[in-house]
């Protein structure tokens, strides 16, 4: 459906609107070329409109998801935060939220990792997934990076808490609550997934 209503392919990471009247989903600005923006637009198609235009314009704002007040909280490289394994030239996108008409932006975490795949509760916590990456070793012996998982984390979009993990055996890819917010999905791999283009 997005695809028709906006002639090219958006990204995968829709997000439905309690009402189903309208929903969250990122693409790229400037014909395809700029950074990502986080959009909205009504389930038939109409109202498009750009929620993250007024942030950073060098930003990626993208996995957007709505808030029970109607806020949005959304990843962004609007931190300015990179890893240092490769000299600081990939960002990492971290947690903000903003107002639902894209003002008032606010970063919520502060980490030098990467936050994935947010989930709302339906009290307006939010879980995400986090590269473990401060946490990492180097083994010189093997020549390649400890594992650490990465872990589920919760963190309240007032401000009022600081994230805090939850205690999961093993490495989340995906976290998910289920509609009435009493059960939660975690895809987790039980051993570490090498990755053979940082091996030396």
């Amino acid at each position: 459906m997005l695809t028709c209503a906006l002639g090219a392919d958006p990204d995968v990471d829709p997000d439905l609107h309690f009402d189903a009247t309208r929903m969250l989903f990122s693409m790229p600005g400037g014909n395809g070329r700029g950074a990502w923006h986080v959009y909205e637009i009504n389930v038939d198609g109409t109202g498009l409109r750009a929620v993250t235009r007024d942030m950073d314009p060098g930003a990626n704002n993208y996995d957007a998801c709505y808030l029970p007040d109607e806020k949005i909280v959304f990843n962004s490289t609007a931190g300015m935060v990179a890893v240092p394994c490769v000299r600081g030239n990939a960002l990492v996108a971290i947690l903000f939220r903003c107002n639902a008409d894209g003002t008032g932006a606010r970063q919520l975490c502060f980490d030098q990792e990467h936050s994935w795949y947010p989930a709302v509760l339906h009290d307006g916590r939010v879980l995400y997934t986090r590269w473990e990456y401060v946490d990492k070793g180097f083994n010189q012996e093997i020549f390649e990076e400890d594992w650490r998982p990465t872990k589920v984390w919760i963190v309240p979009t007032d401000g009022s808490q600081k994230p805090r993990p939850l205690e999961l055996e093993g490495s989340a890819s995906f976290v998910q609550w289920s509609p009435s917010g009493k059960q939660l999905a975690v895809v987790l791999a039980p051993t570490p997934l090498v990755d053979d283009s940082y091996m030396f």
